[in-house]
């Protein structure tokens, strides 16, 4: 089964290229990490990456060309760039943590399942000075297949955007929770790079705008994958809980 890693982000250069090195470091080859850079400083990518990674350079919104207004929007136009011949989407996000598993993992639990989407009981959970395995509301640790997130799509918001195709797959018990599932996925809480977190101001009327302010890391703007050792501080932290 073909996999895409989907990644939105916005002037956060550091986190993205360990973003990348995560997902060039995994054990499933049938996979494309697809970069929806939607900063008006545009990013290229290192010559020396292959042609697993795909990366979209766009600012406003595809049907009128206006600056986008929430992440659900850039979510949205995400789908038109989605390659035809992917079958499952799972959710990259640039600021969280994936251990080399973690495609192979949700690919095979989602055809153990046997349902529309899969995920597994626990996920990882990671802040300042701490690590725990935390029961699993989490989105970029589930597997879906295509042809549901483009029917559902997303909610036109911001920290809630998942809603939109998350509801139907609860609704119709059309998702595997795995009580034995791997945790592959964790949620970076630690600020060791400081990022601005929309859910964790989600009430606040200007949480996209501040968002937008508050990610203004751009790099040199080449988009080079971290080195192997960043993620493998990373993965020693977690490699208990490996298969």
């Amino acid at each position: 089964m073909k996999v895409l890693a989907i990644t939105a982000t916005c002037g956060r250069h550091t986190c993205l290229e360990r973003s990348v090195r995560f997902f060039l470091d995994q054990d499933y080859s049938d996979c494309v990490q697809l970069i929806y850079q939607n900063s008006k400083v545009e990013q290229r990518l290192n010559s020396n990456l292959g042609k697993n990674i795909i990366l979209v350079n766009q600012a406003h919104r595809t049907q009128d060309r206006r600056d986008y207004t929430c992440l659900g929007e850039i979510y949205n136009d995400i789908i038109k760039f989605i390659p035809a011949d992917v079958e499952v989407v799972t959710f990259w996000d640039d600021d969280d943590l994936f251990l080399p598993n973690h495609i192979r993992e949700g690919v095979e639990g989602l055809v153990r399942g046997g349902k529309t989407a899969y995920k597994p009981m626990k996920s990882f959970y990671k802040e300042k000075g701490r690590v725990a395995l935390v029961t699993n509301v989490l989105e970029p640790s589930m597997f879906i297949k295509v042809d549901h997130i483009k029917k559902y799509g997303f909610s036109n918001t911001t920290s809630d955007q998942h809603m939109s195709w998350v509801r139907p797959l609860i609704e119709t018990n059309d998702i595997f929770v795995d009580t034995e599932g791997v945790p592959t996925y964790v949620c970076d809480w630690s600020q060791e790079i400081s990022t601005f977190k929309t859910s964790g101001d989600p009430n606040n009327k200007n949480n996209f705008v501040n968002y937008h302010k508050s990610s203004a890391d751009h790099g040199d703007g080449i988009i080079t994958p971290a080195p192997k050792s960043v993620a493998e501080k990373y993965y020693s932290q977690f490699n208990s809980y490996a298969r």
